[in-house]
């Protein structure tokens, strides 16, 4: 399953939004219908680390301790504008 900590510091759990609080639980339910007992983390870049620390915190607190973090090569300013990676979707997608 796939967490995201966007750049504002929102949470997303595939692609819906969660609050911290319900991280362990939606976790747990995923477990529960098969998913793997793994996380894969994306944290944008630009994210503060007081808005990560409380998502890893939360999932180990689901019981699982087995976190990876994915991530994506930082795009050069003579490449042209950046996109902002704030939509979840835009790392499934492929689109970076």
């Amino acid at each position: 399953m796939q967490v995201v900590v966007t750049r504002d510091g929102r949470l997303f759990l595939g692609t819906h939004e969660v609050v911290p609080e319900q991280l362990p639980h939606e976790l747990r339910e995923g477990w529960r219908a098969g998913a793997e007992n793994r996380v894969y983390l994306m944290v944008d870049s630009r994210a503060r680390y007081g808005d990560v620390k409380p998502a890893v915190n939360e999932i180990r607190l689901s019981g699982v301790y087995e976190v990876s973090f994915l991530t994506s090569p930082v795009r050069s300013q003579q490449a042209g504008p950046q996109s902002s990676a704030t939509d979840p979707g835009e790392y499934e997608g492929g689109s970076r």
